[in-house]
């Protein structure tokens, strides 16, 4: 809405600025109703019983003719206009409850606008006036004629006689008969009718903000964008946490926050979402958790493996296990070259614990080329540590295969040798590998993009969260608004305010 309530006017504003100057004059004329041949003669005429109103609009019309533009080009002598444009630049209106027309034109120049009104009401009552006694002119021209054709011999005839008495009456008919159109206003002045900035700015802002109403209230109707109080209600669970969008370098990286930037702002949020969950887990006991999202792109697999680093630092046992068979990101975020994984333990070409990668949960720690490099590195004791069980081997089959006993044993294992297994799972809406892996966990958590979702689809992954065995404890907003997660820089500060240690 304020765009158009900006743009609109200024369009407007400049549109106007860049016309040329144009002035307007008016001039009057008065129309009489009177009638000198009905009043001497005594007889109704037609036009003698019209209406005022009728009579006025019949001589608005009159004024249009282009004999009468003509005259007035004529005598103006304007060399530069043709008729037509004489009519476009000119009008003709009856004022309301009067006998009054009022003649319009317009020009470059004030001058010439005032100078063409009062010549054009002078020519119309001109011709006007020819119109009234050209009857008068005509018959007294045939009773002429009919007295030269009689001769001088007939002079005391009866005949004579009644048409030189008919002749005088004319002659007096018309010297009685005047113009019934009077000019009472001459222009004298114009007024400038564009360009007209004020005004047009004015009249842009009105139509901006009808404009900016009516384009708000259609594209309220169309967005089907859910908002945060949406998601919650459509979820039936609390928000465990707000993630602000990470940088460009860990974009494009595919890599971690927590291991990437760990003192940035992002990777205090995970800390925080890490002790939300803690408080969350007090009321509602799990140790296996399954992590999904509705589509895919809404951060599932980095709010996933971020949130195992998080909680693994404190020093709790701490599995994450990618069952994402489709689309597997973990190794890809941990840099981890194809090796055993999930599929190899639950084909016996593999043990648990051989198929299970460590990795340090600290940041100095951790070298990102150590897979690479295939470089043993003895990390110090108390260093807290994660364990990750990747995909393996892409199979043929993902359906059958998280269905499968083998792979609820392995879930089962995980749960009685850790304090928290995190599992990576398809998007809802995707497939159907989340419904039966929810048979193996103990809650499911759900992360959402809001630009993402529309009504329709989180409406259709709320009905199957709802089939889910395991219940839904929280969902987690990721990409949020930096001013929504503001709070998060306080804890980059104070981290980065430790100027001075306590040496060992």
């Amino acid at each position: 809405m304020l765009a158009f309530v900006v743009i609109v006017p200024t369009v407007a504003l400049g549109y106007s600025l860049r016309q040329s100057k144009l002035y307007e004059a008016s001039a009057q004329v008065l129309l009489k109703t009177d009638n000198i041949t009905s009043s001497l003669l005594g007889i109704q005429t037609p036009t003698s019983q019209d209406t005022p109103d009728r009579q006025a609009q019949t001589q608005a019309g009159l004024a249009r003719v282009p004999d009468v533009v003509k005259r007035v080009l004529t005598v103006t002598h304007t060399t530069d206009m043709t008729i037509n444009d004489f009519l476009n630049a000119s009008s003709v209106n009856t004022l309301s409850n009067s006998n009054l027309l009022e003649f319009k034109a317009k020009a470059s120049t004030a001058t010439e606008a005032a100078r063409l009104a009062t010549a054009y009401a002078d020519q119309y009552t001109v011709y006007r006036k020819r119109l009234d006694t050209a009857a008068i002119d005509s018959a007294e021209k045939d009773v002429s004629t009919s007295l030269a054709n009689l001769g001088p011999n007939a002079a005391s005839s009866n005949l004579y006689s009644q048409l030189l008495k008919t002749r005088q009456d004319l002659k007096t008919l018309a010297a009685l008969q005047t113009s019934n159109a009077i000019l009472v206003k001459s222009a004298g002045s114009a007024a400038q009718v564009r360009p007209r900035p004020v005004r047009n700015a004015a009249l842009g802002l009105v139509l901006g903000i009808l404009l900016g109403c009516g384009f708000a209230f259609v594209a309220n109707a169309l967005d089907t964008r859910v908002n945060d109080d949406e998601i919650a209600a459509y979820y039936s669970s609390p928000l465990v946490g707000r993630l602000p969008r990470p940088s460009v370098r860990v974009r494009k990286s595919n890599r971690l926050v927590l291991l990437e930037a760990p003192s940035s702002v992002e990777a205090e949020a995970y800390r925080l979402l890490s002790t939300n969950l803690d408080f969350l887990l007090l009321t509602n006991p799990a140790i296996v958790l399954m992590v999904t999202s509705a589509l895919d792109d809404e951060g599932k697999s980095p709010v996933a493996a971020n949130l195992a680093i998080a909680a693994a630092q404190p020093g709790r046992s701490v599995r994450l296990v990618d069952l994402d068979l489709r689309r597997p990101m973990l190794s890809t975020y941990f840099a981890m070259p194809t090796t055993l994984g999930l599929t190899d333990v639950a084909m016996g070409s593999a043990t648990l614990e051989q198929a299970l990668a460590l990795i340090p949960a600290d940041s100095n720690v951790w070298r990102e080329d150590a897979w690479a490099t295939g470089e043993v590195i003895v990390v110090p004791p108390d260093t807290p540590m994660l364990e990750i069980l990747p995909v393996g081997k892409i199979p043929p089959n993902p359906s059958e295969l998280v269905g499968s006993n083998a792979v609820q044993d392995i879930i089962a294992a995980l749960r009685e040798t850790s304090d928290l297994v995190i599992i990576d799972a398809p998007p809802l809406l995707a497939v159907a590998d989340p419904l039966v892996i929810s048979k193996s966990v103990d809650a499911i958590i759900i992360t959402a993009r809001r630009t993402s979702l529309r009504r329709r689809t989180i409406k259709e992954a709320s009905r199957l969260l709802e089939a889910c065995p395991a219940p839904t404890i929280g969902h987690i907003l990721v990409d949020a608004d930096v001013e929504s997660t503001a709070y998060y820089r306080y804890g980059e500060q104070a981290q980065r305010g430790r100027k001075y240690v306590r040496a060992s």
